[in-house]
C-alpha cells in the first residue's frame, strides 16, 4: 500500500530498500513482490534497489519475480574473491563459483548488479586484492563500490585489532 501511495500520489518511482538482509527470507520477498505484481503495472513503473548476499541469489524464479515487481538493482556484498580472506572475517558462506553464478543469475533476470568489495581485510595481501580487482573486471557489474576496510568500534574486527595492537 505504501509503495502504491508513493507512486500514485507523489510520483515516486525510485525506491531503495535499505534492509541488507531483504532477500534473506524468500517468502517475505515473494510476498512483497506478489503484492506489487498483483497491482497491475505498478512494478513496471518502479526502479527499486535492494541488497542481497551471494548465498541468497540461488533461486532464478525469485529473481525473476523481483524484476517483475520493479527491482532493477541488487547490491551484493562480495567483499573478496578469496575464500581464505572472507573466512577470516566470518563471511565464507559462499565460494568463488557461487559469486560468478549469482552475477549470471542477476543478468538472466535483467537485474543490474551493484557489487561491493573490501580491500585490506585482515588476511588480504597484494595478491588476494589483485585477484578481487581482476574478478570485478571479469563480472563487469553496472556499479562498483570499493571500500577500504575500517575496524569500527564494537565490531569483531575492532576487538581483534585492539587485541593484536593494530594501528587503527
Amino acid at each position: 500500500d505504501e509503495i502504491e501511495l508513493l507512486v500514485e500520489k507523489y510520483g515516486v518511482t525510485n525506491i531503495k530498500i535499505a534492509d541488507e538482509m531483504f532477500v534473506l527470507n524468500r517468502n517475505h520477498v515473494l510476498g512483497i513482490c506478489g503484492e506489487i505484481v498483483g497491482r497491475g503495472d505498478l512494478g513496471a513503473q518502479l526502479n527499486m534497489w535492494c541488497y542481497a548476499r551471494v548465498d541468497t541469489l540461488k533461486d532464478q524464479a525469485l529473481l525473476d519475480q523481483m524484476r517483475t515487481a520493479g527491482i532493477r538493482w541488487v547490491g551484493v556484498g562480495i567483499e573478496s574473491l578469496s575464500e581464505h580472506v572472507r573466512d577470516g572475517v566470518g563471511k565464507n558462506d559462499f565460494t568463488a563459483a557461487d559469486i560468478f553464478k549469482a552475477c549470471e543469475r542477476l543478468r538472466q533476470a535483467d537485474i543490474c548488479l551493484a557489487a561491493n568489495f573490501m580491500f585490506g581485510l585482515p588476511d588480504d595481501d597484494e595478491q588476494s586484492m589483485q585477484q578481487t580487482l581482476d574478478m570485478a573486471f571479469e563480472i563487469m557489474p553496472e556499479w562498483c563500490n570499493f571500500y577500504a576496510t575500517l575496524a569500527y568500534p564494537g565490531t569483531a574486527l575492532y576487538k581483534r585489532a585492539v587485541a593484536e595492537g593494530w594501528e587503527l
